[in-house]
Order: C-alpha cells, then sequence, then structure tokens
C-alpha cells in the first residue's frame, strides 16, 4: 500500500505493465491494417500468444487474471471499465474484419461482429488453457497453426500462396 492505494489500484497497475506491449502492437497493426485488413490481424492474433509464451510477466498476470480473481467485493469497480476496454478493443478488430470483407479478403456476407466474437473466444480460450499448462505444448511455435485455425485465415492463406 505504499504505492498503490488500494487492491483494485495494484491489481490495474499489473495488468497494465502486462498489456501494454500487446496494446502498442495492437495500436500499430490497427494503423497497419488498411493494406492487408485479415494479414495485419493475424499478424496481431499470433503475436498475441507469442507475447504470451514469451513473457513470464505475462504469464503471471494472466494466470492471476484468469484464474485467482474476480472482478468482485474490492476489484467490482474494474469491472465497467475492463468491459469498455474490451468493447473498444472488440469494436477495433471488428471494423479490421469489417474492412478485409470490403476488400475481398472474405466473402461480402462476413458477419463482423460474430466472426470478431468467434475469434477472440478461440484467442481467449487459447490463452485460458495455456496459462493452466503451459508444458503441454510450445504455444509459440503453435501460434500460427492455431490461429490459422480460424476459418477466414485459412481462406487468406490460401489467397496469398496463389
Amino acid at each position: 500500500y505504499w504505492h498503490f492505494k488500494d487492491k483494485a489500484d495494484l491489481f490495474r497497475a499489473m495488468c497494465d505493465r502486462a498489456t501494454l506491449p500487446l496494446d502498442a502492437a495492437f495500436e500499430h497493426g490497427c494503423a497497419a491494417a488498411c493494406a492487408d485488413p485479415l494479414g495485419t490481424l493475424r499478424t496481431l492474433a499470433i503475436g498475441a500468444l507469442t507475447n504470451l509464451a514469451s513473457d513470464p510477466r505475462a504469464q503471471n498476470v494472466f494466470e492471476i487474471v484468469f484464474h485467482k480473481s474476480e472482478l468482485v467485493d474490492e476489484l467490482a469497480a474494474l469491472a465497467p471499465t475492463h468491459r469498455e476496454e474490451r468493447g473498444e478493443c472488440l469494436r477495433e478488430i471488428e471494423d479490421i474484419v469489417r474492412r478485409a470483407a470490403a476488400m475481398g479478403q472474405l466473402p461480402a456476407d462476413t458477419d463482423p461482429y460474430l466472426a470478431t466474437q468467434a475469434m477472440h473466444a478461440l484467442i481467449i480460450g487459447i490463452m485460458h488453457e495455456w496459462v493452466l499448462d503451459p508444458a503441454a505444448y510450445d504455444l509459440a511455435a503453435a501460434a500460427p497453426a492455431l490461429i490459422d485455425m480460424i476459418g477466414f485465415f485459412r481462406v487468406w492463406a490460401k489467397g496469398v500462396a496463389r
């Protein structure tokens, strides 16, 4: 409590320190998404998994967030901010998916909202499960294959290979 006013302040600082590199990569990626939206989104997703696999601090934070805390009691005040930040991130991803469909990288009838929700669920699920058992597999090495299991990245990869 010398440096933080309460448990919520400490928790927020811990999360910020672990996610700032991801935020910076995401901001840079969103700017680059104009030329190749789906390729940029794939790179960002792989980067998020690779960062988790290679950064012990991120691993510790994600373990605490996923498996050792709830946004209740002292941390309840963080829930609205968490939902707002999550929503903002998902809206930016949805915009990238929408651009990909507009550029013909995805079928024109792609539902950007549902595609974003599916991608987010897959990535969060991978992170959640890997943090439980990091020895299960090499996440950094497996990241491209895991992300390519999302159907639209497979379509994108075939188009790039042509």
